[in-house]
């Protein structure tokens, strides 16, 4: 993978997890020798193929969860751009999409109206 002259191996590999462009171990650059005698513009190359790596998808975050008469309602912290399925359970076993809700930022407010009166668990998940 990797070649080998006596000349400099210059190598960049992704270390970020859950990068939505990039796979973890992902080979990024792989470069021999010096190059031509302006290495500042291959290194300038070097930096623009890092800099495509995206930064991870944050989790979405559950707030200001609360009872309101038979309702049950959250707000929902999401990034634009990105799309959440909002989910309900009563085992944490069997899970039903109950709202698809696009990302923003600002904080979204879902409303269970359907809330039965026993126990249900929700979380956000992202397709």
């Amino acid at each position: 993978m990797f070649q080998s002259s006596g000349q400099p191996i210059f190598v960049a590999i992704n270390c970020v997890t859950n990068s939505p462009s990039h796979q973890p171990s992902q080979l990024l650059v792989n470069h021999l020798g010096y190059g031509d005698t302006d290495f500042n513009q291959k290194l300038a190359n070097f930096r623009a193929i890092i800099d495509t790596v995206q930064p991870p998808v944050s989790r979405p975050q559950l707030n200001a969860a609360r009872r309101v008469g038979a309702d049950f309602e959250f707000a929902l912290q999401t990034q634009p751009g990105r799309s959440y399925r909002v989910q309900g359970s009563t085992n944490l076993i069997d899970w039903t999409t109950l709202r698809t809700i696009a990302g923003s930022t600002n904080a979204s407010v879902f409303r269970d109206t359907n809330a039965p009166p026993a126990r249900r668990f929700y979380r956000a998940a992202t397709p």
